[in-house]
């Protein structure tokens, strides 16, 4: 079984989240949350986001579609405001240090710490509060806040291309830490066929879903995925004269350019 990651880009549609110094938090979150996605996905997870676009999923929402999908983790990326300067990460007030929770909480925390710490954010260190998307996830979760929007120095940072870069590679180099993966990035892969060990990602469409299949059988609907969703090639294939994509899960998926994007 692949492990499952959830990736929550804080706030988005008619919630803009913090502002300051011309940025958004809802675009800064999501710009970033795509980075970790490709990646992690390029690394051998699977990957949902409770968000692909400037779209407002309730909390409620976000903590139940993960619950329901069966995530391992749950990642809420944000960006503080209020007047302070530094990152800080969060996990639900009662968990431990020595928890399973805590545990990978310290392990998020140093790779964040070390990489935004090269730009000269300072660490305003591991902490533990009362929010929903902590509370009512069944998995573990921590809630990372990448700076103070309205800070100057930390917004400088957040409007530089190297800098979200890297916060993303900290995730991914911590998730890959926890659970044993080794960090890749998309378009890393190897094998025969040239878009084996890409990423497919579900197009926009209409529907506003798209059909994975169990076996390679257009019959074979198995779960309906949302635009944005992202997925491991391992092998391409012809299906009753239709190209089809078996995915690093085992699932298949259309390889028809309407539908996905390879990258």
């Amino acid at each position: 079984m692949m492990v499952k990651i959830y990736i929550d880009p804080g706030h988005g549609g008619k919630d803009p989240g913090a502002q300051g110094n011309g940025l958004k938090e809802k675009d800064v979150v999501l710009e970033i949350a795509k980075k970790v996605r490709d990646r992690l996905v390029a690394s051998g997870f699977e990957v949902k986001m409770s968000r692909t676009g400037d779209t407002y999923p309730t909390l409620t929402q976000r903590t139940n579609e993960a619950n329901a999908w069966g995530a391992d983790f749950f990642l809420s990326i944000h960006i503080n405001a209020g007047g302070g300067h530094g990152y800080e990460d969060y996990r639900y007030i009662t968990l431990s240090a020595s928890s399973s929770t805590g545990k990978m909480h310290a392990t998020i925390h140093k790779h964040m710490k070390a990489k935004v710490g090269k730009y000269g954010m300072p660490d305003r260190g591991m902490k533990q509060k009362n929010l929903h998307v902590l509370r009512e996830s069944k998995m573990a979760a921590v809630l990372t806040e990448l700076g103070f929007i309205d800070n100057s120095k930390d917004a400088a940072d957040l409007k530089n291309s190297s800098f979200k870069s890297d916060a993303a590679w900290g995730l991914v180099d911590a998730l890959c830490e926890i659970y044993g993966k080794k960090p890749t990035a998309p378009g890393g892969g190897s094998g025969s066929g040239g878009a084996v060990g890409k990423m497919v990602i579900v197009k926009d469409n209409p529907d506003g879903w798209l059909w994975v299949y169990n076996k390679p059988d257009w019959n074979a609907k198995y779960q309906k995925v949302k635009p944005g969703e992202a997925f491991t090639i391992a092998q391409e294939l012809t299906v009753s004269g239709s190209k089809m994509y078996k995915l690093k899960s085992g699932l298949y998926i259309t390889a028809a350019s309407k539908y996905v994007e390879v990258k």
